[in-house]
């Protein structure tokens, strides 16, 4: 058995352990897609981050960014050996035309500067919008909007695609059998991306949870950001199209 076949089996045990406990949403919706709340303001800090990175002396030749929700977001100042702070774009709740709207801001700016983007990073692409009871379809299309678009700006980066974990909620996870199935379509067809996914190695246990105006919000736990932090390092150095993990 693969590795995707066996996270599959994964995937469906768990919706068949946790039908009865919680009520599966079955009436989904599609949007609006709007701009994140934060856009701006995170807009503005990140270009301030793209120019103090780039007077830095001692910085590398070739770079890794990294875009995507509140997984990466919050455990910015602890991807020690995989993600540059200053180069982490993401934002806590983005939708995936979110993160692609913070791609196509930061682009320009980043091509100006010369960096040479060696490896983008993509966090939990479609997470957030399949637990706030997205359609799985418009979200694959949103979602491979977003990754035709990097690929279109970073022609020649590794692109390092990550699944979701299980804390996303059995609504999302049986709507994630479906859409990780399609985003490792993506990845395969690419001529420079890997997979990496999370729902086998990150459990529950590995989870931060607090709540928040009714609303759940889940952090990386120390030992799951060291975790994390080791696979972005392997997958910059994996064979295009690897699963890692």
């Amino acid at each position: 058995m693969n590795i995707l076949n066996e996270i599959i089996k994964i995937i469906k045990d768990f919706i068949d352990n946790e039908k009865n406990k919680e009520p599966l949403q079955e009436n989904y919706e599609i949007g609006p897609y709007v701009s994140h709340p934060l856009h701006k303001k995170r807009l503005k800090e990140y270009t301030n981050n793209i120019e103090t990175f780039y007077r830095l002396k001692n910085r590398l030749n070739k770079d890794t960014i990294a875009f995507g929700d509140g997984l990466l977001d919050s455990s910015r100042h602890s991807f020690l050996n995989s993600i540059n702070e200053k180069l982490n774009f993401s934002i806590k709740g983005s939708w995936a035309n979110q993160v692609q709207q913070m791609v196509v801001d930061l682009f320009h700016l980043l091509a100006e500067k010369n960096f040479s983007i060696q490896n983008v990073i993509i966090g939990t692409l479609g997470g957030v919008q399949l637990s706030q009871n997205q359609d799985v379809n418009a979200t694959i299309k949103i979602s491979y909007d977003c990754l035709d678009k990097i690929r279109s700006v970073f022609p020649l980066s590794k692109i390092i695609v990550t699944g979701l974990p299980e804390i996303y909620g059995p609504s999302t996870t049986k709507n994630s059998l479906k859409f990780e199935g399609k985003i490792y379509e993506w990845v395969h067809r690419d001529k420079n991306a890997v997979f990496i996914p999370m729902f086998k190695k990150f459990k529950k246990e590995l989870f931060n949870v607090t709540t928040n105006n009714d609303e759940d919000e889940a952090t990386l736990t120390r030992e799951a950001e060291i975790i994390l932090d080791n696979l972005f390092v392997q997958a910059k150095s994996a064979k295009p199209k690897s699963i890692i993990g």
